[in-house]
C-alpha cells in the first residue's frame, strides 16, 4: 500500500511539473492587485502569477492550521487524560494480581489446597430434553384455548 501511495504522489507531482513547464508564459505573466476602499486605494507592484498562486496556497494552509489549532490542543489534552487513566488502571490491575497471588500463597501455606472457583461448565442438552420448552406466543395461546375448551 505504501508503494502505491508513493507511486501515486510521483505521478501527481509529474503532472504538476509538466503543467508548469508547458505553461510558463501563464505562470510568469505580470499582474498587479488593486483594492479600492471608500477612503483609500491600494495597489501592489507587478508580481508574477506564480507568486500569487504560492501566496494563495500559503494563506490557505495557514488558515487551516490556525483554524484547527484549538481542536489539536483539546485532543492532546484528552490523550494525556486517557493515558493517565490507562496507567492508573494498569497499576490497579497489577495490584489486584499481586493480591490474588498473595491469597493463593496464604491458602497453600495454611494447608488448604483449595482451588478458586472456576468458570461454570455447561452441558449440552439433547433436542428431546428441550422439546416443548420453546413455544411461540401463538402456540401458548392455542394451548390455553384447548385447555379452556375441554
Amino acid at each position: 500500500m505504501g508503494n502505491l501511495k508513493t507511486g501515486l504522489w510521483i505521478v501527481i507531482g509529474g503532472f504538476v511539473v509538466l503543467l508548469f513547464f508547458q505553461n510558463q508564459e501563464v505562470f510568469f505573466a505580470m499582474r498587479t492587485l488593486r483594492i479600492d476602499l471608500l477612503f483609500a486605494k491600494y495597489q501592489t507592484p507587478e508580481l508574477p502569477d506564480v507568486l500569487l498562486f504560492i501566496c494563495t496556497f500559503a494563506i490557505g494552509y495557514l488558515i487551516s492550521y490556525f483554524g484547527n489549532l484549538s481542536s489539536r490542543f483539546r485532543f492532546k489534552k484528552q490523550i494525556k487524560q486517557l493515558n493517565s487513566t490507562l496507567d492508573a488502571q494498569q497499576k490497579e490491575l497489577t495490584r489486584l494480581k499481586s493480591e490474588i497471588d498473595g491469597i493463593k500463597a496464604a491458602s497453600i501455606d495454611q494447608g488448604k489446597d483449595t482451588e478458586f472457583p472456576q468458570e461454570p461448565t455447561f452441558t449440552e442438552e439433547t433436542p428431546n430434553e428441550l422439546e416443548g420448552t420453546l413455544e411461540s406466543p401463538q402456540e401458548q395461546k392455542d394451548d390455553e384455548e384447548k385447555k379452556t375448551d375441554a
